[in-house]
């Protein structure tokens, strides 16, 4: 027998994230304004470093809706049957 599992997640909004040591934003709106369809990327803040010249780590990203992961499993099974009969006769 063969089977054929196929497994879709989707992400249906949006994610927006920011993280890191040795910088602040320089206004107090972090997050992007949203709308009904998309973020407006350009409405984000802008960061700088706490200390000019010090280490500092940044990450922004985002993710708007769509496919995240398809997992396709093809597998293969062999049924094997036995069927035992015996039959007795007597007179």
């Amino acid at each position: 027998m063969r089977e054929s599992i196929v497994s879709e997640s989707y992400r249906t909004g949006f994610e927006y994230s920011v993280s890191g040591t040795g910088v602040e934003p320089t206004s107090g709106v972090v997050s992007p304004s949203a709308g009904t369809t998309s973020l407006n990327l350009s409405s984000r803040s802008t960061w700088k470093q706490t200390v000019p010249g010090a280490a500092f780590q940044f990450a922004e990203t985002y993710s708007g809706p769509g496919l995240i992961e398809k997992v396709n499993i093809e597998r293969e099974t062999l049924i094997e049957t036995v069927v035992d009969s015996t039959s007795t006769f007597s007179q």
